[in-house]
């Protein structure tokens, strides 16, 4: 039996930070005084989250000045505070459980759709990795034995055997997420060896806007999606982990092989070729998001779904799946109808970080900043002096200039404003600027919210300029501004009417130039496509 889904089996919003030395909720570990009083410390990747009662707004803007380690305890937890929308479907909860409890049966059952997946090798075949296992705890030697055994008992590994000759061995680890383990084959030195399988992956950013207008959003994560890619006799020789307690072979696909979400997206997107072609149907390698105006047409396509899903033997965790809401989070971010947010919660861990201290530090905030990107203004330019120090030929040295730059992008994040979904048959506004640092705009649109036209951005837009480019006058440089932007842009702007908004007054006689050079006449055909010349 499938348990009755309730608010309060819901994940809890507000996370609660404590000193690891002390357990004291007053401050943290860098300004404790006492001695830790554990011998091994865990790092914690992610917040663990606790229920508790939600406190009042807060100011949370972030001083340039202002270090993160002197951020008070109130304000971090008050930043982690996401106002979610309740579902729409309690009137339709227990239609909800037995369509859901209907289809549970199958999604458990042993027979199912398999798929052949062979690996391409593209040094001789096959290589010859011998690597011994990792030393472990005590707690993850146990850890690793019990993941292994569940493992063995629904057919995803066996044992290797003792009598087989054994060229490719790689190490698993443990991984820990909220106290939960997770057993990952570092499978680094094979996939050196493996040739990528290019099949390409959804846009995030541009997928979640397909969500606009929807007032139903369901969310579901499969269960060891993965595990359903059968391997072939060839692959699963090479697919062998080593561990204090043997060695053992992989039979199904397993996680962290570099073709693994390729093979994965290819299945699912054959599960769903006409509700993708549709555009209610979002999914991104194992997590299915469904978007519907009514009430009715989201439980249809709720059965739709679910039918398909229980056709290929692919299992959902119910623990993990939201019905029906009008807001939720989904890939980082707080989606609803309306708008498109920022998941306060992966940005408040980055509130906690010190400032970056080498190369592969910086690298990582950058990368998880440029994820968010269309929230932030001028993202290029803020980011142009980080990513120089980031080049293999110069050295890493945090200068009172890249720290500036480094505080600024940390308080563009906290203060992103949520993004429109664009309305097509809405006027847009377009803005751009350009300066000597790079090119940049922001989209707009007028909306009705809450029974008011509403102005607000649909996203930003960025990029820095090549030294060629430097050199072009004012005017050119807003030139290539504006048809740089609205070929970024045309999967909104095409087909619809737009205002162009800049401080550059000579931008019609740009347009209108009667002997333009070459650039500009590439510029002045590109830019025709889309703006009426008057």
């Amino acid at each position: 039996m499938v348990p009755k889904i309730s608010r309060d089996d819901k994940r809890p919003e507000k996370p609660v930070l404590k000193c690891h030395k002390c357990g004291s909720t007053s401050h943290l570990a860098n300004t404790c005084t006492k001695k830790s009083k554990i011998n091994e410390v865990q790092i914690i990747e992610e917040v663990q989250y606790t229920e508790e009662k939600e406190d009042s707004d807060q100011d949370l803007a972030v001083s340039e000045e202002t270090p993160v380690e002197d951020y008070s305890i109130e304000k971090i937890q008050a930043f982690f505070e996401v106002k979610e929308g309740h579902t729409h479907l309690p009137q339709y909860s227990e239609y909800l459980y037995n369509l859901i409890n209907i289809h549970d049966a199958r999604m458990y059952a042993i027979e199912g759709h398999e798929v052949d997946i062979t690996l391409n090798i593209d040094r001789p075949y096959p290589p010859v990795i011998r690597r011994p296992a990792y030393p472990a705890s005590t707690r993850a030697g146990e850890a690793l034995e019990k993941h292994i055994q569940e493992l063995i008992q629904p057919g995803v590994l066996r044992n290797a055997g003792h009598n087989e000759k054994v060229e490719v061995t790689t190490p698993a680890i443990i991984t820990w997420k909220n106290d939960k383990a997770r057993m990952v084959g570092d499978f680094r030195a094979l996939n050196t060896y493996t040739v990528p399988d290019k099949y390409p992956t959804p846009r995030i950013q541009e997928t979640l806007t397909q969500s606009s207008k929807a007032k139903y959003i369901t969310s579901m994560d499969a269960f060891k999606g993965f595990h359903k890619d059968v391997l072939t006799p060839k692959t699963k020789k090479l697919l062998r982990i080593i561990t204090h307690c043997g060695i053992y072979e992989y039979l199904e696909m397993p996680f962290s092989m570099k073709n693994s979400s390729s093979h994965y997206q290819r299945m699912i997107n054959a599960v769903f070729p006409t509700e993708l072609s549709e555009v209610w149907l979002i999914i991104y390698i194992d997590y299915i998001v469904i978007c519907s105006g009514s009430c009715s047409l989201h439980l249809e396509r709720l059965a739709t779904v679910l039918d398909n899903v229980t056709g290929v033997n692919m299992k959902i965790s119910l623990n993990k799946c939201n019905f029906g809401f009008e807001k939720l989070k989904a890939l980082g971010h707080i989606v609803s109808g309306l708008s498109l947010g920022i998941d306060k919660n992966k940005v408040a861990a980055v509130l906690l970080r010190p400032i970056p201290q080498n190369k592969q530090k910086m690298m990582s905030f950058l990368g998880f900043s440029s994820y968010y990107r269309q929230h932030l203004k001028d993202y290029a330019i803020l980011a142009k002096s980080l990513y120089r120090i980031c080049d293999q030929q110069t050295v890493f040295e945090m200068t009172q200039e890249r720290i500036k730059a480094y505080e600024k992008i940390r308080k563009a994040l906290t203060e992103a404003p949520l993004l429109l979904k664009p309305d097509c048959n809405i006027p847009f506004k377009l803005y751009i600027d350009a300066c000597g640092d790079g090119l940049g705009a922001v989209l707009h649109q007028v909306q009705i919210i809450d029974d008011k036209p509403t102005e607000g951005p649909v996203c930003y837009i960025s990029r820095q300029i090549t030294p060629t480019e430097a050199r072009y006058c004012p005017k050119q440089m807003y030139f290539l501004c504006l048809v740089w932007e609205l070929e970024k842009l045309h999967y909104s702007l095409d087909d619809s009417v737009f205002e162009v908004i800049t401080d550059c007054n000579a931008m019609n006689s740009l347009l209108n130039m009667k002997t333009p050079n070459r650039n500009m006449l590439r510029w002045q055909i590109t830019s025709q496509e889309y703006i009426e010349l008057t």
